[in-house]
């Protein structure tokens, strides 16, 4: 079965087998965001899935893989407006990896369990070192770590942007979650390790180029911090400020040696970028250099192997 048309476009397939599959949808904008919306009424219109909703009631972008501990989390039932008042929805009072974690290991939606976890779509791109930082790859990355293979979506846009492509970002995630889904029973093995991550350029359909199997690239955020002390309200004894407020801004830097096979470079050119990020960070490379330097060695290592042996 071919799923790559090359080695940097990616190639939908056009089958599809299964009846009903399940879908649970989350985000890190909020239940009640653009994105989400868009994504959930074209999957439901197309009535191809049993799609359930468990989003944060609050937007928490830039959350990456957090998760509450120390407090209760509350779930409370959402009705979803027309047309898609008939899809089952939680808003959680938590993180988005809060809400894929609860439904995964609590009874919030009975014995239902999804087939694919569906993160997105983002209002803005989640491409580059930036990842790191996402909640809507940290939904994904929880969603894996439970045990069940994931997809995230965003669509890239830059802020000063007329509008907001959504209707064909979710017009696109519906064929590469019904490519995914067809492929799930060949492929578990390897989609349950790996996050499909996914960037939409904003666009218009007939702008898009098509799919490109892209790596994660370099692209940043270069950051910094400016003193937003508009009501001071804490001085010292000098009358200078006791409390000091910041606000953080940042601006799209790219890596000088990104090529269209990398992420953020990709989006630019009005590509859709796939790019699959593994749930284990080692790098084979840097433990062979480490173990190299022989810093580590320990003549140990092979009593304990032996040990575990037996």
């Amino acid at each position: 079965k071919k799923k790559f048309q090359n080695k940097t476009t990616f190639s939908l397939s056009n089958s599809f087998h299964m009846s009903k599959p399940k879908l649970l949808l989350t985000n890190d904008d909020g239940i009640s965001a653009p994105g989400i919306i868009s994504l959930i009424e074209k999957l439901n219109k197309e009535d191809k899935y049993d799609i359930r909703v468990s989003s944060p009631a609050e937007e928490q972008s830039a959350k990456g893989h957090s998760v509450t501990i120390n407090r209760l989390l509350t779930a409370k039932r959402y009705h979803l407006s027309e047309p898609n008042h008939d899809v089952i929805a939680w808003s959680i009072d938590g993180t988005p990896a809060d809400c894929v974690k609860v439904v995964l290991n609590s009874n919030l939606f009975g014995d239902w369990r999804p087939d694919l976890v569906v993160s997105g779509i983002n209002k803005g791109s989640n491409s580059g070192m930036n990842i790191h930082y996402s909640g809507t790859v940290g939904a994904s990355r929880e969603a894996l770590m439970c045990g069940y293979p994931s997809v995230a979506l965003s669509l890239a846009f830059v802020y000063n942007a007329i509008s907001l492509e959504f209707d064909t970002a979710a017009l696109k995630s519906c064929e590469i979650i019904d490519s995914i889904i067809n492929s799930l029973e060949e492929n578990r093995d390897y989609l349950s390790k790996h996050i499909i991550n996914v960037n939409f350029p904003n666009t218009t359909e007939d702008k898009i180029k098509g799919w490109k199997l892209t790596k994660q690239g370099g692209s940043f955020f270069k950051d910094y911090y400016f003193e937003d002390n508009v009501n001071v309200i804490d001085t010292d004894e000098n009358g200078s400020p006791s409390t000091i407020t910041f606000k953080l801004k940042g601006k799209m830097m790219f890596d000088e040696n990104e090529t269209i096979e990398h992420d953020t470079f990709a989006v630019d050119k009005n590509w859709i970028s796939v790019t699959p990020l593994s749930l284990y960070y080692e790098s084979h490379d840097t433990l062979e250099f480490f173990d190299s330097l022989n810093f580590l060695s320990n003549d140990d290592d092979d009593d304990d192997q032996n040990n575990n042996d037996n």
